[in-house]
């Protein structure tokens, strides 16, 4: 786990708690933030049988999987944004599933792949924290930003 300050105001450990305890969404679904630095994060989506959503087989829902997606989308997206004066809201998002997610520990990553004055755009795989090598999903994100004019 890499602690690194994205922002004079806030660090890792700061933001780690934002996004696990005060987003009640983030904290049904057990999201767990492991890495954020500037333009990426990762974090950490741990298995529970109340994410299945195909119970012969045990699999992950895929609403959990794009949700996820979305949310590291929007972590590595505020790592390039002034996080106390912009605001930032997805527009588009797409997920393609690669592979089944099976019942265990999930990885989803956000990489910002450029960042502009209105519009952000965000790359996002995700895989089975036991194999990292089998991209079971990945997808793109286009978040709109509002930025405060600089003084």
């Amino acid at each position: 786990m890499q602690e690194q300050s994205i922002n004079p105001l806030m660090d890792f450990s700061f933001i780690k708690k934002i996004f696990e305890e005060h987003i009640p969404f983030n904290k049904l679904l057990g999201f767990q933030l492991i890495e954020i630095k500037k333009d990426f994060a990762r974090m950490l989506v741990p298995f529970k049988a109340e994410l299945i959503g195909e119970i012969r087989e045990s699999r992950i829902h895929g609403g959990v999987i794009m949700s996820a997606m979305d949310t590291v989308a929007g972590a590595a997206g505020m790592t390039s944004i002034d996080l106390v004066k912009d605001r930032l809201a997805t527009i588009d998002l797409r997920t393609d599933f690669l592979a089944p997610a099976l019942n265990e520990d999930l990885v989803v990553e956000g990489l910002v792949r450029r960042s502009g004055n209105r519009v952000i755009f965000i790359q996002m795989q995700a895989y089975h924290a036991s194999q990292p090598e089998v991209i079971i999903a990945e997808g793109r994100a286009t978040f709109s930003v509002k930025r405060e004019p600089k003084a």
